[in-house]
């Protein structure tokens, strides 16, 4: 017989999360791990995103991926790789369902100041 069409089924609506927090040491990395391991335990796909991480070769992108488990893998960016981070992937199976941690820009030490405050402008 002919193949039947297979009905659309519309997608779960996506969610965003962004974790803020004023200073270093305030719980951001270990709430933003406890928040992909409830994703995990949804089984919703997450993406866990560290726009900037000073202190290389510190990684709170590698930790978000330690504590989430599962084989969950840390893979840096262009520019955080050249900096110095590295690849980390956690033991232990597989990071099903889908599971990405990144870091897009990286600095061993502060980053540097933007180009208006270079010049003494803004």
């Amino acid at each position: 017989g002919a193949a039947r069409p297979t009905p659309h089924r519309p997608r779960a609506p996506m969610r965003a999360v962004a974790v803020w927090g004023c200073g270093t040491g305030v719980g951001k990395t270990l709430l933003s791990a406890g928040l992909m391991r409830a994703a995990a335990a949804r089984g919703a796909p997450a993406l866990f995103v560290k726009p900037v991480q000073t202190g290389v070769p510190d990684s709170d992108g590698a930790t978000v991926a330690r504590l989430r488990g599962r084989g969950c893998r840390h893979e840096p960016a262009g520019h955080a790789t050249e900096a110095g981070l590295g690849v980390f992937t956690s033991a232990s199976g597989s990071a099903a369902p889908p599971t990405r941690v990144t870091t897009l820009f990286a600095w061993r030490g502060p980053p540097p100041p933007p180009p208006a405050a270079r010049r003494g402008t803004h």
